[in-house]
């Protein structure tokens, strides 16, 4: 119902991050791209889209939610203690 409101924002991601690497051609250098950041960015538009409209957020309340977006995206990024040492899998750490 609502996927083409994911398509549209991965769309603009990409296209920031080409804008990004283009930019870098033309000073001919190498340059590193923080993927996380847009991720983060693109999670939160397309979030804001599907529950109430581009600019449903208040400034205050967009950046605490980004703020958590990317705490999440580093928890899950965390590897989980279960998986390396079967015998704390119990404590679910």
């Amino acid at each position: 119902m609502l996927s083409h409101v994911r398509d549209e924002e991965t769309a603009n991601c990409i296209k920031r991050l080409c804008s990004v690497w283009e930019a870098s051609q033309k000073d001919g250098h190498k340059v590193q791209v923080g993927i996380s950041l847009h991720m983060v960015d693109m999670v939160l538009e397309v979030i804001k889209r599907m529950v109430g409209g581009r600019s449903s957020l208040r400034l205050g309340l967009e950046e605490e939610f980004k703020e958590f977006v990317e705490e999440k995206f580093y928890v899950t990024g965390l590897p989980n203690l279960g998986d390396v040492l079967p015998v704390l899998g119990w404590i679910d750490l």
